[in-house]
């Protein structure tokens, strides 16, 4: 069978993010900075200062060591439509470690530590890993970022960049629908026939609601989202 490159799928979430690859045969592999084990990564960032950025955990751990706990960033996924400048107001930043970051900039930086987790393992993979399946250059320059239905161009823009800053290729970066990534999960698109479907996000900072037709029945790749609300 003809090797592919790997592509890193992604769950940019409020408070924890996740990334993992699927195999030949469908199954997920998980990839994480946080340790054997500990695959959510918490969606906080930490700018030390003199380049040196902390992620998750680390981050963390920081709250309590500096003088201003806010310098710990969290829940920047909120602030994504305030990455550009407006008329009446500048982007929104966050101050960390006497530095100022957009948005797309501090979730750019989670991407970046998840998309290295994966490619440090596939530098070393174990003996009879999934690893081999993929044709691995020494970089993952391919990415599927699962984003809520509810945000719109300028949220949407703002994670492709987030994600071309953390090293991947625009023209690789694909943004899905968390709804439409649940439903494909469950494999809905290959049931026979039409099926109404109300698929609930009840995430740690978000909660969307989204109805999908989905089945064989249904044209546009077995989906099409009727009505979202978040």
């Amino acid at each position: 069978m003809k090797q592919k490159q790997p592509i890193l799928g992604i769950d940019l979430g409020t408070t924890y993010s996740l990334a993992c690859i699927a195999d030949q045969r469908g199954q997920l592999h998980f990839f994480t900075p946080e340790g054997e084990g500990e695959y959510l990564v918490p969606s906080v960032f930490f700018h030390r200062g003199g380049g040196e950025v902390l992620i998750g955990s680390e981050a963390e751990g920081e709250e309590n060591q500096i003088d201003d706990p806010l310098e710990v960033i969290r829940n920047v996924k909120r602030s994504m439509d305030r990455n550009y400048s407006e008329v009446d107001r500048p982007p929104k930043t966050f101050k960390s470690g006497g530095r100022s970051f957009l948005p797309s900039q501090v979730s750019g930086h989670i991407l970046r530590s998840l998309k290295r987790a994966a490619e440090r393992e596939f530098e070393t993979p174990p003996p009879g890993g999934f690893h081999s399946e993929f044709d691995f250059k020494g970089s993952i320059t391919g990415a599927v970022v699962t984003v809520p239905a509810y945000f719109g161009p300028r949220e949407r823009e703002a994670t492709r960049d987030a994600a071309v800053f953390a090293g991947f290729t625009e023209d690789q970066v694909t943004l899905l629908d968390e709804p439409v990534a649940a439903a494909l999960g469950m494999g809905l698109q290959n049931e026979p026939g039409r099926r109404l479907i109300m698929v609930v996000d009840l995430g740690g900072g978000t909660c969307d609601i989204t109805v999908l037709k989905a089945g064989v029945g249904v044209s546009d790749g077995g989906f099409r989202e009727l009505g979202r609300v978040g």
